[in-house]
C-alpha cells in the first residue's frame, strides 16, 4: 500500500460536509467502520458515488469480557468478510483482557492473524489499554502472537493520553517494524487529558515520527484522526481549518513524498 493520506471522524455535526471538504484538499481516503453483511453493497456505493476508498475497516472493539469469545470471533470475521469484499487490506480492532487471561487473548489473536492472512488481509490493533497502551506491552503482544498478519496500528496522540509522561517517539522507536497503520494525532501531554489538538501544535514530534517510520520503510496509510478538545464546539469553518491545518503540517514536514 502507498502511504497515502486518510481521515477518520473529526467532523462531528458537520459530517455531511465530509466528503465535499476532504475532496477540495485532495484526500479521498477514509477509515470508517466495519459495515455489517447487509450494509456492505451500499456503504461502496457510496464511497464509489463520492469518488472516495476505504483505506481501513474498524472492527468491533473487544474489551476484557468480550476478547477471545465466540460472539468477538463472529465479529471480527465479519470485518475481514466486509473488507475483501470492499478491497480494503487493513482491519483496525482493540482488545483488552483481564489480569492473568492475556495468554488465551494471545491465543485468541493468532487464530484471528490466520483467518485475516488467509483472507490477504492484516489485523491492526491500536494502542489502547491493557494490551498496547506502550512500547513494551505492545512487543510483548507482538511477540507473544507471533504472526504476521497481526500488527500495531500506532496513534502519535495516545501515548501519552494513556500512559503519564508518555513520548510518542520514544515508544515509536521500540515497535516501528510492526507498525503497519497510523493514526495522526496530537495531544497537549497531560496524562488522562482529551485535548487532542490541531497537528502541530500539541507535543508530539511528527517529524521524528516520519523520520522512524521511514527508516522501517513504513508503507501504511496516514490517517488523520481530529478528535478535538472536550468541551470545545467547533464552527464548520474551524472545523475544516483545523482539519486543512492538520494536512498542511504533515505535508511540510514531508510526509507523503
Amino acid at each position: 500500500m502507498e502511504n497515502v493520506f486518510a481521515c477518520v471522524g473529526g467532523y462531528g455535526r458537520y459530517e455531511h460536509i465530509m466528503y465535499e471538504h476532504l475532496s477540495s484538499i485532495g484526500v479521498n481516503h477514509l477509515q470508517i467502520p466495519a459495515p455489517s453483511p447487509s450494509e456492505v453493497e451500499g456503504v461502496r456505493a457510496e464511497l464509489d458515488e463520492n469518488g472516495f476508498a476505504a483505506v481501513a475497516l474498524t472492527a468491533k472493539y473487544q474489551d476484557e469480557d468480550t476478547a477471545a469469545t465466540d460472539a468477538a470471533t463472529s465479529d471480527w470475521t465479519d470485518a475481514f468478510e466486509a473488507a475483501v469484499h470492499m478491497g480494503v487490506s487493513i482491519v483496525h480492532s482493540a482488545v483488552k483482557a483481564h489480569p492473568g487471561a492475556e495468554s488465551d487473548v494471545y491465543h485468541w489473536l493468532a487464530k484471528m492473524g490466520d483467518a485475516a492472512a488467509t483472507r490477504g488481509l492484516t489485523l491492526v490493533l491500536e494502542t489502547h489499554p491493557t494490551l498496547l497502551h506502550n512500547g513494551e506491552v505492545c512487543l510483548e503482544l507482538i511477540r507473544a502472537v507471533d504472526h504476521p498478519a497481526v500488527r500495531i496500528n500506532f496513534d502519535t496522540g495516545n501515548i501519552s493520553f494513556y500512559t503519564d509522561g508518555g513520548d510518542a517517539v520514544v515508544e515509536l522507536e521500540k515497535i516501528a517494524p510492526y507498525v503497519a497503520c497510523t493514526h495522526m494525532k496530537d495531544h497537549d501531554g497531560i496524562f488522562d487529558a482529551w485535548h487532542f489538538k490541531t497537528l502541530g501544535e500539541g507535543i508530539v514530534d511528527f517529524a521524528e515520527i516520519l523520520r522512524i517510520l521511514k527508516s522501517v520503510d513504513y508503507m501504511g496509510p496516514y490517517i488523520l484522526q481530529p478528535e478535538g478538545v472536550r468541551g470545545e464546539e467547533l464552527t464548520e469553518a474551524q472545523t475544516k481549518e483545523a482539519i486543512e491545518r492538520s494536512f498542511e503540517h504533515l505535508h511540510q514536514l514531508g510526509y507523503g513524498d
